[in-house]
């Protein structure tokens, strides 16, 4: 935690000084991978929380709480996949980058599986 914690701290710091804007096109430094790999999940999430919320109201009211559930079923299977998957690089400089990343990919999937529950309703 505190690793994650100081990296987020000292990132915050990095984004507040201008030096984030063109970091993305080309990083170069593991403080820039970690920064965008952030920005990517950010955007992953935000698409998301949009498409989840579609889905909340294409399906039938009794089926919200199911759909709720499953959700933060799958946001704990996420997270705790994730944790996992950084076990080779625990404590070291791209820890927090690999929980990051693992976190985008699986919000990506999840949001085409969710799509997929559209059409279906469609």
């Amino acid at each position: 935690m505190i690793v994650r914690f100081s990296a987020v701290c000292g990132l915050a710091l990095w984004a507040s000084c201008g030096l984030a804007a063109d970091a993305c096109r080309d990083p170069q430094t593991q403080a820039e991978m970690t920064y965008c790999a952030g920005e990517d999940y950010t955007l992953a999430d935000r698409e998301l929380n949009a498409v989840y919320a579609r889905v909340r109201a294409a399906v039938p009211e009794a089926e919200r709480e199911r759909l709720r559930a499953a959700q933060l079923a799958w946001i704990k299977l996420r997270d705790l996949d994730c944790d996992l998957a950084a076990f080779g690089v625990r404590g070291g400089s791209i820890e927090s980058m690999t929980i990051t990343g693992c976190k985008t990919q699986h919000t990506n999937q999840r949001i085409e599986w969710l799509r997929s529950l559209l059409a279906e309703s469609l």
